[in-house]
């Protein structure tokens, strides 16, 4: 079994498609470890959901947009900043039926994971106090881990901010700092390769040997849309 992690999808399932291809991936063997925010985006929100139903061993994570994708799927409320952020294209994308299978499916995702002395989280976690007396927004929304971690990074190589021997982090795109690739800062691995965006990719990387292995440009395989 190989393990894999990516995160930030946003509804590009062409680029999911592209990366379970390009990794070998064996989807009743490998595992997949998604850090969240599969929705929102680009317009096939409910195609990467039911692909991601059909894989054995994942784990999946939940993000910032996923819990606002979740909110509407539950309630029926469109918020008008999550409508603004990809929202739209989520509630689109269901427009031939959302199913409960699909909300219980968002329903299992859980706020963090711990592997063989790696954690695995959306957004981030404040150093020094246990995960379990956290508020599940900093999960899902807190970048001051990749902040202090890119500061450390730059003052003194090689420190950690940690106990864990890594944390795979999304939500915070490497295309800010002017690359398509995953980035490892201090002992924090930045997976959020920009998927979402126009000029950013999706990225597997497989845990155990740091390979990567990448999706094309995402807006060049949906150059009928608009990403967020």
């Amino acid at each position: 079994m190989r393990i894999f992690v990516t995160s930030d999808i946003h509804g590009a399932y062409r680029a999911l498609e592209q990366c379970l291809l390009r990794s070998g991936f064996q989807p009743e063997e490998d595992q997949l470890i998604v850090l969240g925010d599969i929705c929102d985006g680009w317009p096939e929100t409910h195609h990467v959901i039911r692909a991601l139903s059909g894989i054995n061993r994942l784990i999946l994570l939940r993000g910032n947009h996923d819990e606002w994708a979740l909110h509407w799927m539950k309630t029926g409320a469109i918020t008008p900043g999550w409508w603004m952020q990809g929202g739209k294209a989520t509630v689109t994308s269901f427009e031939n039926g959302l199913t409960e299978e699909d909300i219980a499916f968002m329903e299992r995702a859980l706020y963090y994971y711990e592997w063989n002395d790696r954690l695995f989280v959306h957004a981030g976690i404040l150093p020094g106090i246990p995960l379990d007396e956290q508020d599940p927004e900093v999960f899902l929304w807190d970048r001051s881990l990749v902040m202090k971690a890119l500061q450390l990074e730059a003052e003194k190589p090689g420190s950690r901010l940690s106990n864990y021997h890594e944390i795979y982090v999304g939500h915070t795109p490497t295309l800010n700092f002017g690359t398509d690739k995953p980035m490892r800062v201090c002992e924090i691995i930045l997976t959020d390769t920009g998927a979402g965006w126009e000029g950013g990719r999706l990225s597997f990387i497989e845990v155990t040997t740091g390979e990567i292995f990448q999706s094309d440009r995402v807006d060049t395989l949906y150059p009928e849309a608009e990403g967020r």
